[in-house]
């Protein structure tokens, strides 16, 4: 790693990242015994942690450590996963935080799917574990940075989230997993446009799959209100 990059941490960061780094290489296993793949995904870890402030700009990364960028979103993802302590509260407070700004897009008003921006690969499977469980599908493409998932099934994520937030999150998360929820569902809402939830409001639309989605969304016990208000509005 150059000097540049040394450079981009905080001088108040350093001692904790050579601290940090020392620890996983020297201390918990012996000198030389992570193998080449772990060592390069934990010194991209921790630059992003004590020198990005968890901002992911892997264009600027890849130039930075002369790899491609599908190489170093893979070393964040591992990174994350294998030497991070990154919480599920804290998980979704990124997600929302990142995709309650994102544009999304409808990808197919037949299928009702939409996409939307995803720029930290390392929060990814936090979104797959709630898909998991309830029977729903999910894609990530890497070098897109785009998620793509039915409209329902991410209603249906939203709202596990919403309302588990109390029960199975730190409390400091509370606030930011609820706003955010509530800033990602009125996005989805200037994605479809006005004209578009004026004519859902027909009886005739909710005969179609997205007017379906609509109105099986604005029943959830968490995110209803929120999907209600957009057909009200």
């Amino acid at each position: 790693m150059d000097n540049s990059a040394f450079d981009d941490i905080p001088k108040k960061n350093r001692d904790a990242f050579l601290e940090e780094l020392l620890d996983v290489y020297v201390n918990r296993q012996g000198l030389g015994a992570v193998p080449k793949g772990d060592l390069d995904a934990l010194v991209v870890h921790l630059y992003c942690k004590y020198a990005t402030k968890g901002e992911y700009d892997t264009f600027r990364l890849s130039e930075l450590f002369k790899i491609s960028e599908t190489r170093i979103k893979t070393l964040i993802q591992n990174g994350s996963l294998k030497f991070g302590d990154l919480t599920e509260g804290q998980a979704w407070v990124d997600i929302l935080t990142a995709i309650s700004s994102s544009k999304f897009e409808l990808e197919s008003l037949e299928k009702c799917d939409i996409r939307f921006k995803l720029e930290n690969p390392a929060v990814y499977r936090f979104i797959q574990k709630r898909v998991r469980k309830h029977g729903g599908t999910v894609s990530y493409s890497r070098s897109s940075e785009m998620v793509t998932i039915s409209l329902r099934t991410f209603f249906e994520v939203l709202d596990d989230v919403y309302v588990a937030c109390e029960s199975e999150f730190k409390t400091i998360h509370l606030d930011a997993i609820k706003a955010g929820t509530e800033k990602t569902i009125a996005q989805i809402g200037k994605t479809l446009g006005k004209e578009k939830l004026k004519k859902l409001k027909d009886e005739s639309s909710t005969k179609t799959k997205l007017g379906k989605t609509l109105d099986i969304g604005a029943k959830l016990a968490g995110i209803g209100k929120f999907i209600a208000a957009l057909l009200a509005a």
